[in-house]
Parts: C-alpha cells; sequence; structure tokens
C-alpha cells in the first residue's frame, strides 16, 4: 500500500462521505444549487455515496 492510499483509508469512509453530503446539502447558497439533483441523489443516499468510494481510490 503506498503513502496516498494510506492517506485515503483515514478519511474515505462512508460515514465522512454522509458528513460532507451534509455539508453541501445545508450550505447556504441557493443561487449555485441543483435543487433536482440533490434531490436525486439525496433519494438513493447511502447507495450513492457508496458507489462514490471506488471511484475516489482510482483517483488516488
Amino acid at each position: 500500500m503506498n503513502t496516498s492510499t494510506s492517506i485515503y483509508d483515514s478519511f474515505i469512509s462512508l460515514d465522512n462521505l454522509k458528513l460532507a453530503w451534509k455539508r453541501v446539502r445545508y450550505f447556504d447558497r441557493s443561487d449555485s444549487r441543483d435543487w433536482i439533483g440533490l434531490k436525486v441523489f439525496a433519494a438513493n443516499r447511502d447507495h450513492n455515496l457508496e458507489l462514490l468510494i471506488p471511484i475516489l481510490y482510482e483517483d488516488a
């Protein structure tokens, strides 16, 4: 395992992605929100966040 992977391991988790999602969802910048996209993502939030984990590792 290389160093960048261990750094990713320390913060890529479903719990951390849920916290990041809350920040995106409640950030008060209504002019920059894609309300439909947020609702679609939120309808299957946990599944969508789990799909992001391997994608984030690919970019490591």
